[in-house]
């Protein structure tokens, strides 16, 4: 089965930041899929349920983010051996990125 990254956008948020408040963000995902469709259903739900009742489901002081798939693109196993599945860079309305 090949490997896939799946860069996900996140908007509809409201997390407090420094000095601002981030509405977005963007994330990569790494998943094992048949396709490329299949790897981007898998990205969607590992976001979604990290929002709705994993680690991130406390950050905003919104709804959960409303996701949309970005770009999907083939990737080796060897890339994705140490590849960091987490994280998000966070944008606020006012355009300046901040990571998390």
């Amino acid at each position: 089965m090949p490997y896939f990254r799946v860069r996900i956008e996140g908007t509809g948020i409201s997390v407090p930041m420094e000095g601002s408040v981030a509405v977005g963000f963007f994330a990569t995902r790494a998943v094992r899929a048949e396709s490329p469709s299949h790897a981007a259903e898998k990205a969607h739900s590992m976001i979604a349920s990290s929002w709705t009742t994993g680690k991130y489901s406390g950050w905003t002081k919104g709804a959960p983010p409303t996701l949309q798939v970005d770009e999907v693109w083939r990737s080796s196993w060897l890339k994705d051996l140490f590849f960091v599945n987490d994280g998000h860079t966070f944008f606020p309305a006012d355009g300046i990125e901040d990571e998390a």
